[in-house]
This record gives C-alpha cells, sequence and structure tokens, in this order.
C-alpha cells in the first residue's frame, strides 16, 4: 500500500522546486521592468521638465486656465488652490479641490497647461460619475497602503513565531497570507487609477483643442507631456502585476514548507 503521506510530500518538494525556478525567473523579470521603469519616469520627468520651460504667450496662468475650463464644464464647486508645503498637484475627490503646484498656478507653461487640463478633466469624470473614478474617490489611500503592507505584516508573523517559538511558522504563513490579500486588492485597484488617467489623458487633449488657445505646435507639445505622464503610470501598473504574482509564489512557497514540517512531525 502506498504510503500517502510520503507521497504527498514527494508532490510537495517538486512543486516547491517548480515553483523557485518561477520565483527566480520572476525575480529577474521584476529586475528587469523596474530598470525600465526608472528609465521610462525619468524620460517622463525630463519631458516635462523640458516643457515646463517652455512658456505659452496666451497670457492665462496655469491657475486662470484651470478655473475657466472648470467654469465652462459647470464644475464651480470645484476649487482651485496653490498645493501646500507637503503636497504638489492633486485632485482631492473628498473636498473637490484642485492643488497645483505654486510654478503651475502662477506661471504659463507647456506642462502647466498639460497638468492643469489633466486634473481638471479628473473632475469632470468625477462630477459625471465615472465608475472607475468613483473606485478612486471611494478607496484611493489604499491603492497605495496596500501594496506597503506585505513586509511588516510578515515581519509581524516572524516576530510571533519567536515569541512563541513556533518551530513550523505558522504565524509567518498566516500573516503572509494576509499581506498578499491586501498587496492583490490593491493591486485591483491600481489598475482602476490607471484607467482613470488614460481617461483624464485622452480627456485632457480635447479639453486643450476645445479651448483653442493654443497653436497646433504647443498641442503637439501638450500632448507629449501627457503621454509621457501616462506611460510612467503604465509601466507601474505592470510592476504591480509581477510584484503580485511574485509575492503570491512566495506565500505559496510558505504554504509548502509548513505542510512539510506538520508532515515530518506527523511521522
Amino acid at each position: 500500500m502506498v504510503n500517502l503521506n510520503y507521497t504527498a510530500s514527494l508532490l510537495a518538494a517538486d512543486a516547491s522546486q517548480i515553483l523557485t525556478y518561477i520565483l527566480i525567473g520572476l525575480g529577474c523579470l521584476i529586475v528587469l521592468t523596474i530598470l525600465v521603469a526608472l528609465s521610462i519616469r525619468e524620460i517622463s520627468y525630463w519631458t516635462q521638465w523640458k516643457y515646463m520651460h517652455k512658456k505659452v504667450d496666451t497670457g492665462i496662468t496655469g491657475g486662470d486656465l484651470a478655473n475657466s475650463i472648470l467654469n465652462q464644464k459647470g464644475l464651480t464647486e470645484v476649487e482651485v488652490r496653490k498645493g501646500g508645503l507637503f503636497w504638489g498637484t492633486k485632485y482631492s475627490f473628498w473636498k473637490k479641490r484642485l492643488y497645483l503646484r505654486r510654478r503651475i498656478y502662477n506661471k504659463c507653461s507647456v506642462t502647466g497647461y498639460s497638468t492643469v487640463a489633466h486634473y481638471c478633466s479628473m473632475a469632470q469624470l468625477h462630477a459625471e460619475g465615472d465608475k472607475d473614478c468613483n473606485t478612486r474617490a471611494k478607496l484611493g489611500f489604499w491603492c497605495g497602503a496596500g501594496s506597503f503592507l506585505f513586509v511588516p505584516m510578515v515581519l509581524v508573523g516572524l516576530i510571533l513565531d519567536l515569541v512563541t517559538n513556533d518551530q513550523i511558522g505558522i504565524w509567518t504563513l498566516a500573516f503572509s497570507l494576509f499581506g498578499v490579500a491586501f498587496y492583490v486588492s490593491s493591486l485591483v485597484l491600481n489598475i482602476a487609477c490607471y484607467k482613470v488617467e488614460k481617461k483624464s489623458a485622452a480627456l485632457s487633449e480635447k479639453l486643450l483643442e476645445e479651448m483653442g488657445i493654443l497653436t497646433e505646435e504647443q498641442l503637439g507639445w501638450c500632448k507629449k507631456v501627457t503621454r509621457a505622464r501616462l506611460r510612467q503610470y503604465k509601466v507601474d501598473s505592470i510592476l504591480s502585476i509581477l510584484e503580485a504574482v511574485y509575492f503570491s509564489i512566495k506565500a505559496i512557497l510558505a504554504l509548502l514548507k509548513v505542510l512539510g514540517k506538520i508532515s515530518k512531525i506527523k511521522k
């Protein structure tokens, strides 16, 4: 009669070996993606910096443009303010308030116009009840917080195993699984955030064309800034997906390791 425990342990060992190889390959892919992401981020920052110094001779500052677009779209409840010391340009869904960096608020630049149109478009999507935008509005904090909870939760599990002198590692496994769940939920929200950025980018280009205050060349520059920013969001989303898969496989390996220890104790 075949020993079922022995067979199960062999299968677990084979699965662990296969997953370890997958994990190594995935780790290499993540490193490569990080390098690509850093390159794209640098290109995006350089593009925005370059066109921040290209002035638009309309005499309309970024703050005036934001108010003009919002009034034109009937979004009079959205307030435009200068960004504070600890935050720059952002749209607050809860307060219905658009914060602009001082150099965007006070100046007339290509990057400033592109940024203003982008966040005004986000405010418009929010007012129209866009599904992805509402998801981001309700759970926006979780988009960033969820991805940072994995490592702290694993550390909590390790500490509990040390305190309770657990040789199997049950606490580490349990908290690792919780960490993966938080990470994956954060990933889903990050994908929704990317959809909002993509919709806002497309709508912002249309808004600037409708305003009729920029030349064809200036509109082309604004599109370059918008698309450089969008590429950055896209590669960050891809990296988040790879990291979620990576941590999920690590959690499965931890589960197999614990099961192996339990089977040895039973013997």
